[in-house]
């Protein structure tokens, strides 16, 4: 199976990113998918999303359960009783049957371990979500350098978020330089919120750093936003599966979405063909 890890270096706009290329995807493919909170609760793609768990005694009061979320999958993997038929159980479901979500830590107990540690752990829960998941989307939040970062969780395809701000650019394709060219390869750049007046274009990006990475915009969208603040992200998206609408604000983010998912389980599926040729010969 493959992973996709969404990257910014601050910002938070990876997490906008994540929550809609995972939420297109599950919305136009069949593939069962991970949308992964590798970072604390109620943070990063949570805050878009209502997290809340339903109990089952009709009042539909919402309760906040310890039994899912990052706490949960590390007390069952640790008891050795994590496998691939009950992963899901831990995870709250976004669209029924394609798109679970895996939410964030709870407890400090985790950053307490070390970086070491942590990285060891999220990866074992990983390689047992690569047996239930066709496609692992993982929102990290790591302070490290990306080379660190991109090295500690071992993923096939990355999205990196950068704002349309020369320092952030800058900073980025001189830590950029000293990475291996195999890391190199894994990655996509994603420009967000792009203003596509500003003079710091796609064109111009791509020319004076000189990338020959494929490079994507999204724009900024005021109506998202409030759906995001709202934590109404998915039924943002849902309502507007199917707009056919020209020309519009709305329809060049929700057009913006569909290209950037596409390519990047286009990325995946080739990289998961490969790997399945190789295992074979």
């Amino acid at each position: 199976m493959t992973r996709i890890m969404f990257w910014d270096p601050g910002h938070g706009g990876a997490a906008h990113l994540a929550v809609g290329c995972a939420v297109t995807l599950a919305l136009h493919h069949t593939e069962r998918m991970l949308l992964f909170n590798v970072g604390r609760a109620s943070y990063g793609v949570e805050e878009g999303l209502r997290t809340e768990m339903r109990d089952t005694d009709g009042l539909g009061q919402a309760l906040h359960f310890s039994e899912h979320g990052l706490d949960a999958l590390l007390r069952v993997s640790e008891s050795g009783r994590l496998t691939k038929a009950n992963f899901s159980d831990y995870t709250l479901p976004l669209v029924g049957g394609r798109l679970d979500l895996a939410c964030g830590c709870r407890s400090e107990s985790l950053d307490a371990t070390g970086t070491t540690i942590r990285d060891t752990k999220i990866n074992d829960l990983l390689m047992v979500a690569d047996q239930s998941y066709d496609l692992l989307m993982l929102h990290i939040h790591d302070k490290r350098p990306i080379v660190d970062t991109f090295a500690a969780q071992n993923c096939d395809v990355t999205l990196v978020v950068l704002e349309q701000k020369r320092v952030q650019l800058d900073a980025f394709f001189s830590e950029l330089s000293q990475m291996p060219e195999p890391e190199r390869r894994k990655l996509n750049i994603a420009i967000y919120p792009y203003d596509p007046q500003s003079s710091w274009s796609l064109a111009n990006i791509k020319r004076r750093y000189s990338v020959s990475l494929s490079l994507f915009s999204i724009p900024y969208n005021t109506e998202f936003a409030d759906a995001w603040n709202s934590r109404e992200a998915l039924s943002f998206f849902r309502k507007y599966k199917l707009v056919l609408s020209k020309g519009g604000a709305r329809e060049a983010l929700l057009g913006s979405y569909r290209k950037l998912s596409q390519c990047l389980l286009d990325r995946a599926s080739n990289i998961s063909i490969h790997s399945t040729s190789g295992k074979g010969a």
